[in-house]
């Protein structure tokens, strides 16, 4: 899904100011839906005040920007504003508006493609209705929900399937989309360190806060048992998974729907508290939103010091040009050009395209998945590229090129290898 959006950008503008519209539109809509949530609970002031705080989360999650985290925000927003409309209705769940369940699945189908793992709030969500359905005996309204929302998940699910079994890569489509995120998991969940635990718990702990947090918040009207339910839900389950895989602050964005909800929760809360008491109550929120927030507070400066660094400084524009520069070391078979080890973006300046699919990033992705490098290395003996590019840093990679005939090529920025076809 996300080389769809990128692809619909490029299509839009013909280059990556498309993206940067859409992702205009995206955010924008994300903080409206926000604002709506928030309503759920507080006047329109405090509820901006909530977007503050999404924004907030956002910037100490986003990282460098276009990630799949980013684009699922809609997607695991509109599910959450659907329910608790719904839930805050006090009808019965067999009054649950059979459209709402498709729209579930098709969010949930949508993030199943952007990243498996970004699913995981809506999959606790769907799980939260479970309970639902089975509290109240509809176990029959059950089952025709469950049916709208698998087909809405195979409205975004399908067309992706259809397309790579037409171009004959439906397997590679199932690995790369599914398997390899297994591996991937697995293979960053062993390599994290006491200070990656650390920050994975420092994040998820409005999560525990919230649990721990019941009959406060039923006893005084906040929330009942229903939405006490599914907010628990969508938060704790979307937290689990932070366990799996490398510890990078962009997935923690995924979150941030959570964050907000709860925040808007404990305000209504301390709103609600009887005036003598209302003081402790605001201490203790603030010490709540201290011990949540705090964790993304020094990705939101670092990410402000990079605004700075690559606009003020020019960094982008330098590595631009570096890489147009690429562009010029490849005059034949441009086709048949390959980088090991190199950034995706590389291949884009140099307006590029890569010959083999394990194009960018390799050392990276050798390390969690045992079947790469004896891939790559077929590839290099059975069918050559003409051209391959490396940073001039590796020297490891260098020495085996030359090895299988590779012959070395002028270049300023990269080292670039030809072989004679």
């Amino acid at each position: 899904m996300i080389f769809y959006v990128n692809a619909l950008g490029y299509l839009l503008t013909g280059d990556r100011y498309g993206i940067f519209l859409m992702q205009i539109v995206n955010l924008t809509a994300a903080c409206l839906i926000v604002y709506r949530l928030a309503r759920f609970w507080l006047r329109s002031g405090a509820s901006l005040g909530v977007v503050a705080a999404y924004l907030f989360v956002y910037v100490g999650t986003v990282q460098d920007g276009n990630m799949a985290e980013e684009w699922s925000q809609l997607f695991l927003l509109l599910p959450l504003c659907l329910s608790l409309r719904f839930l805050k209705s006090g009808r019965s769940v067999s009054g649950h508006p059979k459209w709402y369940s498709l729209v579930y699945g098709v969010c949930l189908g949508v993030l199943l493609m952007f990243r498996v793992t970004n699913a995981a709030p809506v999959c606790g969500l769907i799980l939260a209705y479970i309970f639902l359905f089975c509290r109240e005996k509809k176990v029959g309204g059950l089952f025709l929900h469950a049916a709208l929302v698998l087909f809405g998940a195979a409205l975004a699910v399908v067309p992706f399937c259809l397309y790579f079994l037409r171009v004959g890569a439906f397997d590679l489509f199932i690995y790369a989309s599914i398997t390899h995120n297994f591996f991937y998991a697995t293979g960053g969940a062993a390599a994290r360190d006491a200070v990656g635990w650390l920050s994975i718990i420092g994040s998820v702990l409005f999560v525990p806060c919230f649990l721990a947090a019941y009959r406060p918040l039923t006893r005084c009207g906040t929330l009942d048992v229903r939405t006490y339910t599914l907010i628990g839900c969508y938060a704790a389950v979307g937290a689990v998974t932070m366990a799996f895989g490398f510890t990078y602050r962009h997935y923690f964005l995924n979150l941030a729907p959570a964050v907000v909800v709860i925040l808007a929760v404990g305000i209504d809360w301390v709103q609600r508290t009887a005036p003598e008491s209302r003081r402790r109550a605001r201490g203790l929120l603030a010490a709540a939103l201290l011990l949540c927030i705090l964790p993304f507070g020094p990705q939101v400066v670092r990410q402000c010091g990079k605004v700075v660094y690559y606009t003020c400084m020019h960094k982008l524009d330098r590595f631009a040009s570096n890489r147009i520069e690429l562009a010029d070391a490849f005059p034949t078979d441009r086709d048949s050009v390959w980088g090991y080890d190199v950034l995706a973006q590389d291949y884009l300046y140099a307006d590029i395209l890569p010959c083999f699919r394990y194009f960018a990033i390799q050392r990276w992705m050798e390390a969690s998945d045992p079947q790469i490098a004896p891939e790559i290395d077929e590839m290099l003996k059975a069918d050559p590229p003409v051209w391959v590019f490396i940073y001039q840093e590796d020297t490891e990679m260098a020495q085996k090129l030359l090895s299988l005939g590779y012959t070395a090529e002028p270049c300023s920025v990269f080292l670039v290898f030809h072989r004679a076809t």
